[in-house]
C-alpha cells in the first residue's frame, strides 16, 4: 500500500503531510477526550485543552518545559549534559505535534497547568505509530488517576483514526501508540506496563554481563498495539 509519504521525500512536502496528519489526530483527540478528566479527588477539575504546536503560547511551552525539568531534569542532565533544555525546547516545537494541556479549573481565579501530553503521528522503523512524546504531571497532582485516565482515553485514538477512510487513502493505518521511557524511571515503567504497554522489538534491552550484573540501556521503547496491528 503506497501512501503520500512514500511519494514525496522533500522536507517541505513531508512537513506539510505531517501537518495534515496532525489535523486528523487533533480532530480525533477532540472527539475522544472528555472536557474534564475524571480524578480520584472529586474536588479537582482538570480541564483538557487540545491544541496544535503552532497555537501553543510561549508561556505555555515554558510551563511544559518546567514540568519536564521538575520531573526528569536530573536524568536529562546526566544523559545529555547541562544544555539539554535547548535541545528539548526544539523537540517540543516539532512539526505536527499536538498538545493536550491539563489545567486545574478547581477555582474561578486559577487555571494552573497540572500536566500535559504531547504527541504526533510518525513512522518508527517499519511501524506507523502515534508517538507519545511526553506525559507529565505536576507532582502536586500525581496519584489522582489523572495520568491513567488520560492514557485510557488516548488508547482509543489509533483505532478511531484507522476507521477514517480518507486518512487511510493517504497514510498507513496506525499500528499503535509508542513511547520512550528512561530505564531509571521505574515508576513510569511500571505505570506504562499497567496500561498494557510492552517493549517494542526495536527497543534497547538489558544486557547480562560476564560478572552476572545487568547493564541497562539509557531508555526503553514501548508500544501498545492497535487492532490494525493484529490484522
Amino acid at each position: 500500500m503506497s501512501t503520500m509519504l512514500d511519494t514525496y521525500q522533500d522536507s517541505a512536502t513531508i512537513k506539510s503531510l505531517e501537518r495534515e496528519q496532525s489535523t486528523y489526530l487533533k480532530a480525533e483527540l477532540k472527539a475522544g477526550f472528555p472536557r474534564y478528566i475524571e480524578t480520584r479527588n472529586h474536588e479537582l477539575k482538570i480541564k483538557t485543552n487540545i491544541i496544535d504546536v503552532g497555537s501553543i503560547s510561549t508561556n505555555e511551552l515554558n510551563a511544559c518545559l518546567d514540568l519536564i525539568d521538575h520531573n526528569l531534569g536530573a536524568i536529562y542532565a546526566r544523559l545529555h549534559g547541562p544544555t539539554w533544555k535547548m535541545d528539548k525546547i526544539k523537540e517540543m516545537k516539532d512539526s505536527g505535534l499536538i498538545y493536550i494541556l491539563l489545567k486545574d479549573n478547581s477555582t474561578e481565579v486559577s487555571s494552573k497547568l497540572a500536566g500535559f501530553l504531547s504527541m504526533r503521528i510518525l513512522v518508527d522503523g517499519d511501524l506507523s505509530v502515534l508517538y507519545l512524546y511526553e506525559i507529565q504531571l505536576d507532582k502536586a497532582y500525581q496519584n489522582n488517576k489523572i495520568g491513567s485516565q488520560a492514557m485510557k482515553h488516548l488508547s482509543t485514538i489509533p483505532d478511531k483514526i484507522n476507521m477514517n477512510r480518507r486518512y487511510l487513502s493517504r497514510f498507513y493505518p496506525l499500528d499503535g501508540i509508542s513511547l520512550t521511557v528512561f530505564s531509571d524511571n521505574l515508576g513510569a515503567l511500571k505505570f506504562y506496563q499497567a496500561q498494557g504497554y510492552k517493549f517494542s522489538k526495536m527497543s534497547p534491552r538489558d544486557k547480562k554481563l560476564k560478572d552476572k550484573t545487568v547493564e541497562k540501556p539509557p531508555y526503553y521503547i514501548m508500544i501498545k498495539y492497535s487492532s490494525a496491528a493484529y490484522l
